[in-house]
């Protein structure tokens, strides 16, 4: 299975991708939001786990502008900000 972490803490990312790796997964980490946008739209991945605190577009921004291109892989939202939920269900 392959897989796009978009985090851009790095301790995170690679304890994450470490993890992901030895479960077997295929994994590609991108740091930033344009970086996983042109990812997302590219690559055939089976699944996004997509931070939501990330630089040049955020999580939200990603993952609308990945769907209005027609991007219809399964997006786990991860974050470690208060009020996302707000957010996610409207």
């Amino acid at each position: 299975m392959r897989l796009l972490l978009v985090e851009d803490d790095t301790r995170v990312a690679n304890f994450v991708h470490r993890g992901l790796v030895q479960e077997g997964f295929s994994v590609d980490v991108s740091v930033d939001g344009r970086d996983a946008f042109h990812l997302a739209l590219h690559e055939p991945y089976d699944i996004i786990v997509l931070d939501v605190l990330i630089p040049l577009m955020d999580g939200f921004e990603v993952l609308g502008e990945i769907r209005k291109h027609g991007c219809q892989a399964p997006v786990l939202i991860i974050s470690a900000k208060d009020g996302v939920a707000d957010r996610v269900t409207g």
